[in-house]
């Protein structure tokens, strides 16, 4: 009788890690992951001139980016038609 008591453990224990591990599935594909990245460049460029026409240019670049990250989970909005 203890090898049948084993069995049926065995077999709850199966199926209880399934249900477990349907779930998590579930959670995670309901979230959806947003980047938006903004990205703007600035250059400046100044020619300095001496008595025999121009002599040094300076050409100055600035990068600006931005990132930000948004993780919505799979939510439903009614919304109101008029």
């Amino acid at each position: 009788m203890s090898f049948l008591g084993c069995v049926m453990f065995l077999v709850f224990l199966a199926f209880v890690i399934c249900f477990m591990i349907k779930k998590k599935c579930k959670k995670n594909s309901n979230k959806s992951e947003i980047v938006r990245v903004d990205e703007h460049y600035k250059m400046n460029e100044a020619i300095v001139e001496g008595p025999h026409g121009p002599e040094a240019v300076v050409l100055s670049v600035e990068d600006d980016v931005h990132i930000e990250d948004l993780v919505k989970k799979g939510e439903k909005k009614w919304e109101k038609t008029v």
